[in-house]
């Protein structure tokens, strides 16, 4: 049956149907997709010689504190303490946006979402020792719409530090630690970065953007 509103017109196109699907089976017409739920990655993406290259880029380019906000001009510096470095595609660097593009081309078939490329270059992250990152997620008004996957690489040996685990809210997955790891996943996913209680936690980050989620 189609779904009525009381006091509009009930002549108008209905976009939504109610339906009782057969006995233990939901939206058995419609096809699904796990990827929508799963985070994808690659263990040493990166090799030690790449991450330590990457690392060298703080040299080059500037770093401040680095804030969280909600597309529009509100800027919190409450719920993170780390220290960032953004860069964008240059001598430097072109060779970081092949390989992230390539990880993103092997793990297309596992998300299925529409891609247009990276718009926001990429950011050297650090986390200091108390350095954190409360529950959030990626996506939100503004351009901040318009993301559609997240990339983060463990840049720093899991032995140098402890404490600063990547971790999605709800999901049974462990992230893994190795450096070099590269994490892809859909931005909506809720995710946080514990506490570091020594040393420090160096990653990279990026977005990938597209059309609107619809």
């Amino acid at each position: 049956m189609s779904f009525q509103v009381q006091g509009q017109d009930s002549n108008r196109i209905r976009l939504l149907r109610w339906v009782t699907p057969p006995a233990g089976m939901v939206n058995p017409t419609l096809p699904h997709n796990d990827g929508l739920v799963l985070p994808a990655g690659r263990i040493r993406y990166f090799s030690e010689s790449e991450c330590n290259e990457i690392v060298r880029l703080r040299e080059h380019y500037s770093s401040k504190t680095a804030g969280t906000g909600d597309g529009g001009q509100n800027v919190s510096y409450r719920n993170r303490n780390t220290v960032v470095a953004t860069f964008y595609s240059d001598e430097r660097t072109a060779w970081i946006f092949e390989r992230l593009e390539s990880a993103i081309g092997d793990l297309m078939n596992h998300f299925r979402f529409e891609l247009a490329g990276f718009f926001e270059g990429a950011q050297l992250y650090v986390y200091p020792t108390g350095g954190f990152l409360n529950a959030h997620m990626d996506i939100g008004k503004g351009y901040l719409s318009t993301r559609k996957l997240g990339i983060t690489v463990q840049l720093s040996d899991p032995a140098s530090y402890d404490g600063g685990e990547l971790e999605f809210i709800d999901s049974t997955q462990t992230v893994p630690r190795e450096r070099g790891t590269l994490v892809i996943f859909p931005t909506y996913m809720l995710h946080q970065v514990r506490p570091v209680t020594r040393g420090q936690r160096l990653s990279l980050v990026s977005w990938v953007h597209g059309p609107p989620f619809r």
